[in-house]
């Protein structure tokens, strides 16, 4: 069943990729939102895809980090189950995007990010950044940003610790903040080129996503009201690719199911393992949970077509076993958001020995506060519920 509709009238070009002299008719917002309407409560292609630059790359710490552009744009914020549209303002010049990753693994890291941006031994700009969630690039830190002339800068990125726990060879990794300083070089009329594409009729506002970025992709570009793109690596000290949760079959331990809650799929997993097994899985389990337990699961939250990590939620399990670790009949466990070397980004929680004989584990696993990440179009009618879905361990 076709769930949107989509505004044609008064594009003065042929349906498809439309001509830049097209698209400079579309130079307010609310032009381009207009594009689509009707939108799903789902993942849904936005409208058009917004070229970006890169301004530079470096290594602090643990941290590798990229800074990119593009032109300046609205997104949506999340308090709650609520979004808020912010728009941008007429003298803001660019939208600023800082990407970071564990430099050894090149895995995503959540924290908080901070830039302060100087000319002249004077700072232009102060200001924490969003955590957002794009479409291709996943989970980066961005904001709209007003520079008062074209020219060189100094920018300074603040990397907080993050407020997750770590576990493995993450562990500790993390703890100090870090700051690094970027030379960056504005020219409006650099930001004013990059390119804009509006997508085809037949393939904008329907339920899917762009492609993620990926590596070998070069000049690349990201899609949406401030949905943007890069070209890239996953290498030391390079900017990488889309931040991705494992494949499913890379997951360690017995794959339970993927069930979705608002889109969000759950992929959950259970690592196993009795005491004295020694060097194997339960040595990886040891390590993530830090004691004696006999099982760890672990949700890996994620995006439905491209794997997404969703950061800045809070799950829980209800066991209706009392193989719980409380040993409290029915009580809430709540999962511990994590990051791990293997795991990746998965929200977990320890549990004592389940099921021996013919009985099963019986769980209910609820999404209690959705993702507060902000969102480019595309995104932001998604994540946004909460609600549980049940499961069975043997």
């Amino acid at each position: 069943m076709d769930r949107r509709s989509l505004l044609e009238a008064g594009l003065g070009c042929a349906v498809g990729v439309a001509s830049a002299g097209c698209l400079e008719a579309f130079s307010s917002e609310s032009a381009w939102r207009d594009l689509v309407v009707d939108r799903p409560d789902a993942v849904y292609v936005p409208a058009k895809i917004d070229e970006m630059t890169t301004y530079g790359t470096a290594t602090v710490g643990p941290y590798g980090i990229a800074v990119t552009a593009t032109r300046p744009h609205s997104f949506f914020t999340v308090t709650g189950s609520e979004t808020t549209q912010v728009s941008h303002r007429s003298d803001d010049s660019i939208h600023l995007m800082v990407s970071l990753w564990d430099r050894a693994t090149g895995e995503f890291v959540p924290s908080s990010v901070r830039t302060t941006v100087g000319r002249d031994e004077d700072v232009v700009d102060d200001r924490q950044l969003w955590p957002m969630l794009s479409q291709r690039m996943g989970v980066h830190y961005g904001d709209n940003v007003a520079l008062p002339a074209d020219g060189p800068y100094e920018l300074s990125v603040r990397i907080d610790p993050p407020a997750v726990r770590t576990t493995g060879e993450f562990d500790g990794r993390f703890a100090d903040a870090e700051r690094a300083t970027l030379s960056i070089d504005y020219a409006a009329s650099e930001i004013d080129a990059l390119e804009r594409t509006l997508l085809d009729v037949d393939q904008r506002g329907g339920r899917g996503a762009l492609e993620s970025m990926g590596d070998g992709e070069g000049g690349g570009s990201e899609g949406g009201n401030g949905e943007h793109g890069h070209d890239s690596a996953r290498e030391h000290g390079r900017h990488p690719t889309a931040t991705t949760s494992p494949p499913l079959d890379a997951l360690p331990g017995t794959l339970l199911g993927t069930p979705t809650v608002d889109d969000a799929v759950l992929a959950t997993t259970v690592l196993e393992g009795a005491p004295g097994r020694g060097q194997g899985q339960e040595h990886d389990r040891e390590r993530r949970t830090g004691d004696d337990a006999n099982a760890y699961l672990a949700v890996s939250l994620r995006t439905p077509y491209n794997r997404c990590p969703l950061p800045m939620a809070s799950l829980s399990l209800s066991p209706s076993s009392t193989r719980e670790r409380t040993d409290t009949p029915d009580s809430e466990l709540q999962l511990r958001e994590t990051l791990d070397p293997d795991l990746g980004h998965h929200y977990g929680a320890t549990l004592e020995s389940v099921g021996d004989g013919e009985d099963t584990f019986s769980f209910s696993l609820s999404i209690d506060t959705p993702p507060q990440l902000s969102r480019h179009e595309g995104n932001e009618t998604a994540f946004l519920e909460t609600g549980s879905v049940t499961g069975t361990m043997p």
